[in-house]
């Protein structure tokens, strides 16, 4: 499996900083239920996923094994790796 930086990712994609009590990922990351994630355009939203103990960002909105979302300026269509968090 193909993995990119995280550093990588954000200079790439740009995660949207929100204003909010989380201040996980310097406040790009959004819960689970957050309706910004769910009215965000195709493209643009990337999941937090825990599995075995491993982190890493996904594109897409994804259910099973989901920590957090975010919402990138940026948004990516083609097929790209995971970021290794």
């Amino acid at each position: 499996m193909r993995y990119m930086k995280y550093d990588k990712w954000v200079a790439t994609y740009n995660p949207v900083r929100f204003h909010h009590r989380y201040d996980s990922f310097d406040g790009t990351m959004l819960g689970i239920n957050d309706s910004r994630v769910r009215n965000a355009a195709l493209g643009c939203v990337w999941t937090l996923l825990d599995c075995d103990g491993k982190s890493f960002i996904a594109l897409g909105y994804h259910r099973v094994n989901r920590e957090g979302y975010f919402i990138c300026a940026v948004p990516e269509t083609k097929d790209v790796p995971d970021v290794r968090v």
